[in-house]
């Protein structure tokens, strides 16, 4: 599956499975190779106001160029897919969460700077967890990210958290 088949469909399980599937097969090296990794859970700050006031159309496009820029973003070793309906997942192997940090930072920001489509601008909230600090278990590492990422939506959004 290729990124854009991820990002034009809604979502879907299959895609559900092969982030899972991803996270899984990193979480074992990691285990069996003593080594570490990194998970960023980004949320498009406002999405449902770009959907009302743009339309659904322009919503689905700016999705694909978000995806379009992680994925020029980031290594050819790390993972990049659609979480949910305005959410990503980033899963950069034998990264530190400082490290994680800084790649987050930089995409939060370019993508602040970049108006993708038109003058919308595009505002992006990233939570941060990591193997092994937050957790040995897929389970816990998402939901350690998941709770960095609310505490940057409730903290005012466009911001970079870490677990």
């Amino acid at each position: 599956m290729n990124l854009q088949e991820i990002v034009i469909r809604r979502i879907h399980p299959s895609e559900e499975a092969y982030f899972q599937e991803q996270m899984q097969i990193e979480l074992s090296r990691s285990q069996r190779y003593d080594l570490n990794f990194a998970l960023l859970l980004m949320d498009i700050d406002n999405f449902k106001d770009i959907n009302d006031n743009y339309g659904h159309l322009v919503g689905d496009e700016l999705l694909r160029k978000v995806s379009y820029y992680l994925k020029k973003s980031i290594r050819e070793s790390d993972i990049v897919a659609r979480y949910g309906g305005d959410e990503f997942v980033l899963l950069l192997p034998e990264t530190p969460k400082a490290n994680a940090m800084i790649v987050g930072e930089r995409i939060r920001n370019k993508l602040s700077q970049n108006k993708l489509i038109g003058d919308i601008p595009v505002r992006v909230s990233i939570g941060i967890s990591g193997y092994p600090d937050d957790g040995v278990y897929s389970q816990d590492i998402i939901e350690k990210a998941d709770k960095a990422l609310y505490r940057a939506k409730e903290d005012g959004k466009d911001r970079t958290y870490t677990a």
